[in-house]
């Protein structure tokens, strides 16, 4: 029983320190996450959105902070979004090997999570609805649906969900190093970023406010954030989590 003992904690051990050790991909240290939800009562859908880039914006001004983005998605927060795609010149694959996971961000996102952009460009203010619909994906992406080649340029279609939807078209713009998204203990999944502004349902209602710390302590800058979305959006709920401590958690 005691040599059982031992051996279950040393291999307890030993995944802990691995775990505690991985390379997410991303800096951990100066991010903070601000999960901020709308009260659908107050907030018009149609608005949501642009309410989220003010948000954003008002966030970056607040003195030390060196960079500020959105997202729907919080990495390590065991959220996930995922959606069936197709490749028109990628390998045949079968159907459950075509869902990479999905994150809608704002520009700006990788440079704010230190996560490297590898070929292509980043999304900008010329992505929103009504312009091409444009996508940045990952090294794991490019791997499994573009072996013979580079992803930049390529094209990748959303089939319609229900009746009555359109199949969506997205231009391959940038590459970005691998990064975990939902949990450390699963490999980094194939993962396509598509920019928030396009986003074919403006009525969400919640959003992940992420900050980059110009130094210190992450959580430090939890008053002046608050401030400063409230300015913008007074009636939002917010919850702050540093995200060295989300993934300390996970």
């Amino acid at each position: 029983l005691s040599l059982t003992l031992v051996v279950a904690a040393g291999l307890f051990v030993q995944t802990f320190s691995r775990l505690a050790t991985l390379d997410v991909g991303f800096d951990r240290e100066p991010l903070l996450a601000v999960s901020a939800s709308l009260r659908p009562d107050e907030v018009a859908p149609a608005a949501r959105l642009d309410l989220f880039v003010r948000m954003r914006d008002a966030v970056a001004a607040v003195p030390g902070v060196a960079a500020a983005s959105a997202s729907f998605i919080t990495p390590v927060s065991g959220s996930s979004w995922n959606t069936r795609i197709e490749i028109p010149d990628g390998p045949t694959l079968p159907e459950n090997q075509r869902v990479p996971m999905i994150n809608y961000i704002l520009p700006g996102w990788f440079k704010t999570y230190g996560t490297t952009l590898l070929s292509g460009r980043d999304f900008d203010d010329r992505d929103r609805l009504g312009s091409p619909m444009v996508a940045v994906v990952n090294e794991a992406f490019a791997r499994r649906f573009f072996p013979d080649g580079d992803a930049v340029g390529r094209v990748v279609r959303e089939p319609p969900m229900r009746a009555g939807d359109v199949t969506e078209e997205y231009q391959i713009v940038g590459l970005v190093r691998d990064a975990v998204y939902r949990r450390l203990r699963e490999p980094v999944p194939p993962t396509l970023y598509l920019p928030m502004r396009q986003f074919g349902e403006p009525g969400r209602s919640n959003a992940s406010i992420t900050v980059r710390a110009a130094s210190g302590a992450p959580l430090l800058l939890t008053r002046g954030v608050a401030e400063a979305i409230g300015t913008v959006a007074p009636g939002a709920t917010l919850t702050f989590r540093g995200l060295s401590g989300l993934i300390d958690a996970s």
